[in-house]
């Protein structure tokens, strides 16, 4: 997997995620957090990041890997994300916070 960065500190570049680094990623994190994360074949992961953000492809790799299913939103609208979560069942959801000052 390649993820391609913006160049916020020079050059955009590719940076490459091999198989190693991905299942390690994953092992970690279900070892580490395995009362948080541990999805099983009945959860559902509502996915709503674009799939740009390398967390993202991570949590959906993640629930393909441990079986569960993954709900994607219609759009990235703000407005509309709230209707699309009314008609996905999900027991996972991914919240990033930005505060500005």
């Amino acid at each position: 997997m390649i993820n391609y960065s913006r160049g916020s500190t020079g050059i955009p570049k590719g940076v490459v995620f091999t198989h190693k680094n991905i299942v390690s990623t994953l092992a970690g994190l279900f070892c580490t957090w395995p009362q948080i994360i541990a999805p099983t074949q009945n959860d559902c992961y509502y996915s709503y990041f674009p799939m740009s953000l390398p967390i993202e492809r991570l949590l959906i790799l993640g629930f393909i890997f441990c079986g569960g299913s993954i709900g994607f939103g219609t759009d990235r609208n703000v407005n509309t994300i709230f209707d699309d979560m009314s008609l996905i069942f999900f027991s996972f959801l991914f919240l990033f916070l930005f505060f500005t000052s």
